[in-house]
Formats: C-alpha cells, sequence, structure tokens
C-alpha cells in the first residue's frame, strides 16, 4: 500500500452554530476559497449509542457525485436511544436497518476502505474533511 502524506492546515478551527445559524452545506462550501484548491469530504457516523465507548456502526461520506457507506459489526448492543433515531439495531453480531440485515465490516476494515475512498477522490485534489453533527461524532476519536 502507497503510503500518503496527512496534510494539517493551520488557522482551522472547529466552529459549533446554533440551531438559529444553521447553513446549506452548498452555502458553506460556496462561500469558501478552499473550494478551488480541495475537494470538500461531507462525513458522518451512525453510533450504537451516545456514550463515548458505544460501537461506531455506519461511515458515510459524499464529495460531489462520489459516495461511500460502510456499516461496521457492532460488539455491543444498540440502545434504544440510537436505534429511535438512526433505525439501526442488533441481533448479535448482525446489524439490521429497521428489518433487513446488513453487509457488515470490521471497524479497521471500514477504516481502511474510508481511507482508499479518500485516496481515490482525493487523487485530483487534496481532501478537507467536514464532519456532520461534528460536537457528538468527535467523542469518537
Amino acid at each position: 500500500m502507497k503510503k500518503r502524506k496527512v496534510l494539517l492546515i493551520s488557522n482551522v478551527a472547529f466552529e459549533k452554530r446554533s440551531n438559529n445559524e444553521k447553513s446549506s452545506l452548498n452555502e458553506v462550501i460556496e462561500n469558501t476559497d478552499l473550494k478551488e484548491d480541495y475537494k470538500m469530504v461531507v462525513f458522518d457516523l451512525e453510533t450504537s449509542g451516545r456514550k463515548k465507548n458505544s460501537d461506531i456502526l455506519q461511515l458515510a461520506a459524499i464529495v460531489q457525485e462520489n459516495v461511500f457507506s460502510v456499516y461496521v459489526t457492532p460488539t455491543q448492543d444498540v440502545d434504544k436511544f440510537a436505534s429511535e433515531i438512526n433505525g439501526l439495531h442488533n441481533i448479535g453480531r448482525e446489524l439490521y436497518l429497521r428489518n433487513e440485515k446488513l453487509l457488515t465490516l470490521s471497524m479497521v476494515d471500514a477504516l481502511q476502505a474510508f481511507y482508499a475512498f479518500l485516496c481515490k477522490v482525493g487523487k485530483s485534489k487534496k481532501c478537507i474533511l467536514i464532519a456532520h453533527n461534528a460536537s457528538f461524532d468527535i467523542s469518537f476519536f
């Protein structure tokens, strides 16, 4: 596997907006000078609960027309609150979206697949990752 350098950009901050300050993703991307030099990759996680030790159950991302989504094999039960929000539940180590059994990967394989996706979409331009609901998701890293 070819090793890639990780680009760290200075002067980038985590910005939390109140519900009254929400703006569309397109508005954010269109109003930035970075769009000319970088690909904006929006990603989101679905988890088994609200605790820091909850499982990541889905990792999804989109950049322009490229979509990535992978489900992760659960190692613990999905709590009721999380299931009501994301529609995911488990029976043992099998994951379901509502009543449909899902194909899952180990967490390591899911992260490797995400890395491969980023390498593919980042061939022509470097990527900037934009987290959906980052204030929640950041606790899992």
